[in-house]
Parts: structure tokens; C-alpha cells; sequence
């Protein structure tokens, strides 16, 4: 319902309607619908760190590391875009929950400016924010779009966030190419 409806519009009536238990069980597992919110969110963190925790560590660049993790959130909304619309939904609607995970880009974007490969003319915050929202409005327009045509974007987009970063176009799809790769979708 969060997905379909946005978390304002959904009310705990459809939410307990849907998961077919009475509304007040509603209240046996969440105090209240930021309860519910906040609970599908870390899942959604949970998920995406224990993915990528090995990944992650593979890769020396923050570069590979920035352009893999944009592309693997276009990729997942592709094949499931209920999943893509949950995280459009919640990580653009509340900030406060997406700390987690842009703490991710945060760590990328200053080891990139501090390897000398990002030299971005924006503070680090604030291009983080401006890569959150790129790969936000991407995860949108790839709900559901053909596998093909996802991993085309997702290459595009990636290629666009190292370059919003800072990057030499030709640096950037550098360093897409080698994610591609060595991580295919």
C-alpha cells in the first residue's frame, strides 16, 4: 500500500486490509504507520549493505564503488518494481531514514575528492544529496522497463553521478565499463 499509495495516502486500515489481519493487529507490530515506515526502510538498508558489504570491499575505487551501487538500485527496480516504488516512496518522502544509506555515497564522495578522482565544485553534503536524488528519480523512471533497456540506463546514470561528482566523461564511463564487467546484471 506504501508503494501503490505513498505514506501519507495509505491509511493502516488498507495496510491491515491488505496483510488480511484485523486493524488492530496492526498494533501488535507497530506502534504506528512511521513505525511500519521505518521497519520496511532498515530492511531495505539491511538488504542492500548485506549485498553489497562484499562488493563493496572489492572495489578500491570509490568511483567502481559509487557507479556499481547506483546501478544496482536501477537494476533491483527493473526486475521488482513494487521494491523500486517502496524505495522512491520512503527515501525521497523521508529523508531521516535514507541516513544509512547516504552515509554509503557520503563515504565514496569523500574518498573520491580526497583520491583526487571527484573534483566536484559542490560541498560533499550537498552532492550526496544531488546523487541520492539522480539515482532516486532513475530507480523511478526504470519501475519495470525491460532488462535491456534497464542496464542501459543504469550505465547511463552512473556514468552521469561520477561525473556530477566531478569526473572526466571519459573517466567515468571508465569506470562503469570495469563495473559492468566484472559485476553483469
Amino acid at each position: 500500500m506504501i508503494a501503490e499509495k505513498g505514506i501519507d495516502a495509505a491509511t493502516i486500515g488498507e495496510i491491515a486490509e491488505r496483510a488480511d489481519v484485523a486493524f488492530g493487529s496492526f498494533y501488535n507490530h507497530f506502534e504506528s504507520k512511521d513505525g511500519l515506515v521505518e521497519a520496511l526502510f532498515a530492511e531495505i538498508v539491511a538488504d542492500h549493505a548485506a549485498a553489497s558489504a562484499g562488493i563493496d570491499a572489492e572495489l578500491a575505487s570509490p568511483a567502481e564503488r559509487l557507479a556499481r551501487g547506483s546501478m544496482a538500485w536501477i537494476r533491483q527496480a527493473a526486475t521488482d518494481p513494487l521494491w523500486g516504488m517502496l524505495l522512491v516512496r520512503i527515501g525521497t518522502g523521508r529523508l531521516d531514514l535514507a541516513a544509512p544509506l547516504l552515509g554509503l555515497v557520503d563515504r565514496d564522495v569523500k574518498a573520491g575528492q580526497e583520491a583526487g578522482l571527484f573534483d566536484a565544485a559542490a560541498d560533499a553534503g550537498v552532492l550526496v544529496v544531488m546523487i541520492a536524488g539522480a539515482v532516486y528519480g532513475a530507480v523511478y523512471a526504470s519501475l519495470g522497463v525491460d532488462p535491456e533497456q534497464a542496464e542501459v540506463r543504469a550505465a547511463e546514470v552512473a556514468a552521469s553521478v561520477l561525473r556530477l561528482a566531478g569526473m572526466a566523461p571519459a573517466a567515468a564511463r571508465s569506470s562503469v565499463a570495469r563495473v559492468q564487467r566484472r559485476y553483469p546484471s
